[in-house]
């Protein structure tokens, strides 16, 4: 579906920066991700189910707190991706919610 609107975007006459949104959108990605450290902005984070870490900002100046949760949606930025914040989460939450789908996608 992203794929679909950003092609009809990159072929309409819609305005530039509508199409760049629409770029960024279909690059982004959504995750679990734990918060490894805050530092000016920065945040470092780890996705849950990869381990793959990186950094990140977050333009609504949430910096999160070492340890914790985000499902969060990371977009592409031109110096460190977004981060964009949808739900915090506890750790034990997650991880209930995770062996509950796993166990249920086994029957």
């Amino acid at each position: 579906m992203a794929r679909s609107g950003f092609s009809l975007a990159q072929h309409s006459k819609l305005d530039r920066r509508i199409v760049d949104a629409t770029a960024a959108l279909n690059a982004s990605r959504m995750g679990i991700y734990e918060v490894l450290e805050t530092n000016g902005g920065l945040i470092s984070l780890k996705e849950l189910l990869t381990n793959v870490p990186f950094r990140s900002t977050c333009p609504a100046g949430y910096p999160g707190k070492p340890g914790g949760l985000m499902f969060s949606r990371i977009v592409p930025g031109p110096e460190a991706p977004s981060l964009i914040l949808l739900a915090q989460l506890s750790k034990l939450r997650i991880l209930s919610f995770l062996k509950f789908v796993h166990f249920h996608s086994l029957k």
